[in-house]
């Protein structure tokens, strides 16, 4: 049975979210317990093609990134941004990286990164990068979008959801 279910996962994590992200829900998948009755089964992180969402940087988009990044790194960023908070280097039309090989350590994604840039363990990171690309491409592209969907679909979220109440979520028709 799949079910689908808007729940803020950064919440779920202890962290002060920001969006609540879409997610199918497989009553019958293997669960790893998380904070407040939330169990996940979440896939690994991946990229997945025509999307772009994390080379959208408007500053003002975005969390502060001054905490996150050194000085030469956000300097780096800052430079990056084009005049419509596209990255110069993505491609609008084929929604590729123009300096995708040679791209700064910041536009590569990682559990170890995800879990030291938000203070997470290790274990978390897989999350942490599933739930901070879902937050990108909500807001660039909307939560019922096609890139959602197809970025949900490709990293299998699938939440189960325990005692939930009216403040954990909302469950959705798919």
């Amino acid at each position: 049975m799949t079910l689908g279910f808007v729940v803020d996962l950064g919440t779920a994590l202890g962290r002060k979210g920001r969006h609540q992200c879409r997610a199918n829900v497989n009553l019958n998948a293997p669960n790893l317990l998380l904070p407040d009755g939330i169990h996940s089964s979440v896939g690994r992180w991946k990229c997945v093609k025509n999307c772009g969402a994390c080379c959208f940087l408007d500053p003002d988009f975005r969390e502060p990134l001054e905490p996150i990044l050194s000085n030469e790194d956000f300097a780096l960023y800052m430079s990056m941004v084009g005049p419509d908070g596209w990255c110069i280097h993505f491609n609008k039309t084929t929604r590729t990286c123009g300096n995708y090989e040679n791209r700064p350590m910041f536009c590569r994604v990682t559990k170890e990164q995800q879990a030291k840039i938000y203070g997470t363990s290790e274990e978390d990171g897989d999350l942490v990068a599933v739930e901070s690309c879902m937050d990108h491409i909500q807001e660039v592209y909307g939560p019922e979008s096609k890139e959602m969907r197809t970025y949900a679909d490709a990293v299998a979220v699938d939440l189960e959801i325990e005692d939930r109440d009216d403040e954990q979520g909302t469950w959705v028709e798919l």
